[in-house]
């Protein structure tokens, strides 16, 4: 990586894990210096059990927002995806627009990205069901869905089939935003793209619009969504959940060190600080985990465990805690080093407030870079 900007800047490579590689991670400060301008950056990259969409992106402050891409992991040579190929594909990124030409019958695989800064987004198209596969280079169980919510940073993999009328039919997004619903002082601009059948047909004047995209602060519908999904758990892809648990988390702002393969708990309270609690989304460097539980109030240690779902949770690298309420997350303390579990939002105020910080030890330097 060569710094051309004018000031300094690093990469991080967002839901790969590399496994004893943190010193490639890319968090400024944390794991490794950022790129000074002009100086040029060797980074190795190491894939473990990734499969499908994920992304990189800068890690300095607002950087995010113009510099980063998609990166697509397909299935090793002798496997297949868990559904039937698709005809094509398209990278989405939430931020770009564009026109799709696209033929009657086929089915098309969207790789979604929210590279948007800090916001929640709907996603939907005019009369075309979407069916969800695979979130955070994770497959899940087929999901049926005329909208989906996607969460900042994270990536979801998902099947349309051109089954419509001939016509020209709008792929719209629009800010899930969940804070005080007496505030409506912010952007209220949808994002749309079109979807064009290719075909001899007279064009409509007007493309048709997402009837079924939620509204703004719809925090029904974005929760009817999330609640849907599961981790695919099948004999080629299985879930592998943590059931005994020796580390569980507690309150307080501090380093936590874990010794190697350690299976840890953390719960994710969001309380409703001031009066501006919203749903707040969570990533973590170098793993993966599993959200065994969520819910709204605060966090019941004596009922809540109870409904877990520990057979089919979904597996991913980023999550949405919801607004005034929690989330669960399961994983194995298996990559030593440094890792850090933040919001994707790289603000000052934001990694103060919400960070943790996680130091795997195995008693040995046999990973540390000389």
């Amino acid at each position: 990586m060569t710094c051309d900007p004018w000031k300094p800047v690093l990469s991080t490579l967002h839901g790969v894990k590399q496994p004893r590689n943190p010193w490639s991670d890319g968090p400024e400060y944390i794991t490794q210096c950022p790129i000074e301008p002009g100086r040029k950056f060797t980074s190795e990259v190491i894939f473990s059990d990734e499969e499908g969409t994920l992304w990189w992106h800068a890690h300095s402050d607002w950087t995010r927002n113009s510099i980063h891409g998609a990166i697509v992991i397909y299935p090793a040579p002798g496997t297949t995806h868990p559904f039937p190929m698709p005809d094509d594909e398209e990278i989405i990124m939430l931020e770009s627009t564009y026109r799709r030409m696209i033929d009657y019958g086929k089915t098309y695989m969207l790789r979604i990205i929210n590279s948007v800064m800090n916001a929640d987004m709907f996603f939907a198209i005019a009369d075309h069901n979407l069916t969800v596969v695979g979130m955070d280079g994770n497959y899940l169980k087929p999901t049926v869905a005329s909208y989906v919510v996607i969460s900042p940073g994270q990536t979801m993999n998902v099947l349309v089939t051109a089954n419509q009328p001939l016509g020209h039919y709008y792929m719209a997004t629009r800010q899930y935003d969940s804070v005080d619903p007496s505030y409506t002082d912010y952007n209220k601009t949808n994002t749309a793209t079109i979807l064009e059948y290719k075909g001899n047909y007279t064009p409509p004047s007007y493309p048709i619009f997402p009837s079924n995209l939620p509204t703004f602060q719809d925090f029904i519908a974005a929760d009817n969504f999330l609640h849907q999904l599961r981790s695919l758990a099948s004999h080629d892809h299985p879930s592998d959940v943590p059931k005994d648990i020796t580390i569980l988390s507690t309150q307080g702002t501090k380093v936590k060190m874990l010794n190697y393969n350690e299976t840890v708990e953390i719960i994710f309270q969001g309380t409703n600080g001031l009066d501006s609690s919203e749903t707040h989304p969570m990533h973590f460097h170098g793993y993966n985990f599993y959200v065994v539980g969520s819910g709204y109030g605060n966090f019941n240690p004596q009922i809540d465990p109870d409904k877990y779902n520990l057979v089919d949770p979904l597996h991913v690298n980023t999550i949405a805690v919801p607004k005034n309420g929690w989330v669960t997350i399961r994983f194995i303390a298996n990559n030593p080093g440094m890792s850090m579990h933040k919001p994707p939002a790289n603000l000052p105020q934001c990694k103060a407030s919400f960070t943790t910080w996680l130091q795997v030890l195995d008693h040995s330097d046999k990973f540390v870079p000389k």
